[in-house]
């Protein structure tokens, strides 16, 4: 077994070998962080093992130096070295503190072999509220390799009965668990609307886990909250997904959102699951399933003001894939009469805290674009995104997106690819699939002027990062 000082040099040769590949292939760190959509200074790091950045960024090299994956198998060495290290220090320490009887189950959990088809991450969880901490071995999926598909995203995600032994003899659950992770999963949709999904969606699908199993062992008015805080990360974790471009992750976790919300008698979760829901037909363009659901959700009466914009911005999206435009302007007024309402509030309840002035006035936008009028619209987002606020970058890539599609219709063909590649930055920055492929529509606008030079330089930068979203699985 690896112990921690091969693991570094593991590191060191890897980036090692990085650099020597790229100098063979004739690259600067400056050209090659462009061609990788990473900065010069990780690329730097990584050179020295100073860095270890995800799998992502060793499939991006592996494209770009043309090397058939040498990178990424001895990440995935490298990796699952280090992953096997964790699991026998985990292993020492819950056998130092936990009870014989619990040790035993304990250890006969981690023998399962029926979960290492997908790599064993193993957690070590002091359980809160049982008086002396007891720690218990957390046999979970691997975060660090994604479900491949829905079938494996389901039962996998959560582990299996017999994955965590005798939790029931660990006492009552403390019920200052509720806020606890309500508020660290305000902590966690904050860092996702700056920085974006990245490594964020595996960080959720681990304490989905660990919630689902205190929610278990729970009782009473304790065991419905609990639920409730599980519907919410399991929301969050839809829209991780849907942001990383794996769209049957994405539907498992909204559905299981859906049940948990109606289980604990959440009315106000079931509503935004389903405005959700309602958002992802629309950007399938699915216009009768956007309506059903847009309606479905509008009709929530728990629902604060906030939240009900939301729903009333999925109802005017849907109206106007519909070609009904009368609709869509009720339902955009009365969006911005309730964000009017819920600045001068402030709540500090609503789930959908990112829907602001600027997010229902975006949206306007948009559907003057799809209601055809792309000079409106055009208008509307230029002017939207003098102010826009900087802590939602994920929202502004998708403003940037329609505006660069409303200057391509428009002819404003430099405007279009300037704003296009302002968005590319953005995806490459956050690690957000979900805006490489919302830019698809300008890249097929923008093919017939393929003699400007910026129209090349945007169309050949999306080509790569499109095909590397491809091989990621997206």
């Amino acid at each position: 077994m690896a112990d921690s000082h091969e693991i570094k040099s593991a590191w060191r040769d890897l980036g090692r070998t990085l650099a020597q590949l790229r100098i063979a292939a004739g690259h600067t760190q400056h050209v090659f962080a462009g061609l990788v959509q990473y900065g010069r200074s990780s690329v730097a790091n990584t050179e020295t093992g100073r860095q270890q950045p995800d799998r992502a960024f060793w499939v991006r090299c592996d494209m770009v130096l043309q090397t058939g994956g040498v990178l990424v198998k001895e990440y995935d060495r490298i990796v699952a070295s280090a992953r096997q290290q964790r699991r026998a220090s985990a292993l020492r320490g819950a056998a130092r503190s936990t009870p014989a009887p619990l040790r035993a189950e304990a250890a006969h959990g981690d023998d399962d072999g029926a979960n290492h088809q997908s790599g064993d991450a193993l957690i070590v969880l002091s359980a809160a509220g049982t008086g002396p901490a007891r720690t218990v071995a957390l046999d979970l999926a691997d975060p660090s390799s994604g479900p491949a598909d829905e079938a494996r995203t389901g039962p996998q995600s959560l582990p299996r009965q017999g994955q965590l032994p005798a939790l029931r003899e660990l006492g009552p659950v403390n019920p200052a668990l509720v806020p606890h992770w309500m508020g660290m999963l305000r902590i966690l949709a904050a860092s996702h609307d700056a920085f974006g999904p990245r490594r964020i969606h595996d960080v959720v699908r681990g304490e989905l886990a660990i919630i689902h199993h205190h929610g278990a062992r729970a009782e009473g008015q304790t065991r419905r909250e609990l639920q409730r805080v599980e519907a919410r990360w399991a929301e969050f974790a839809s829209w991780t997904a849907d942001n990383l471009g794996d769209g049957h992750d994405a539907s498992y976790w909204l559905r299981r959102a859906l049940s948990l919300a109606r289980d604990a008698d959440d009315d106000q979760m079931v509503a935004y699951v389903l405005m959700r829901q309602a958002q992802r037909a629309t950007e399938r363009r699915d216009v009768p399933e956007a309506l059903n659901l847009a309606q479905a959700s509008a009709r929530g009466t728990s629902l604060v003001a906030r939240d009900r914009a939301l729903c009333a911005v999925r109802l005017a999206q849907a109206n106007a894939l519909a070609g009904e435009a009368g609709a869509c302007w009720a339902a955009l007024r009365h969006a911005q009469q309730l964000v009017a309402v819920a600045v001068d509030r402030d709540e500090p309840d609503a789930i959908g805290q990112h829907c602001g002035p600027a997010y229902v006035i975006a949206h306007e936008g948009q559907c003057h674009l799809l209601l055809g009028k792309s000079d409106r619209a055009a208008t509307i987002l230029e002017e939207v995104l003098q102010g826009w606020p900087g802590a939602y970058r994920q929202d502004e890539g998708m403003t940037r997106t329609w505006l660069a599609t409303a200057y391509a219709l428009l002819g404003r063909i430099d405007e279009a690819a300037e704003q296009a590649d302002t968005v590319l930055a953005l995806a490459a920055e956050t690690g957000s699939t979900r805006l490489t492929k919302a830019l698809r529509r300008v890249d097929t606008e923008l093919a017939a002027h393929t003699t400007q030079p910026s129209v090349q330089r945007f169309r050949a930068r999306y080509a790569l990062a499109a095909q590397i979203n491809g091989r990621i699985g997206a």
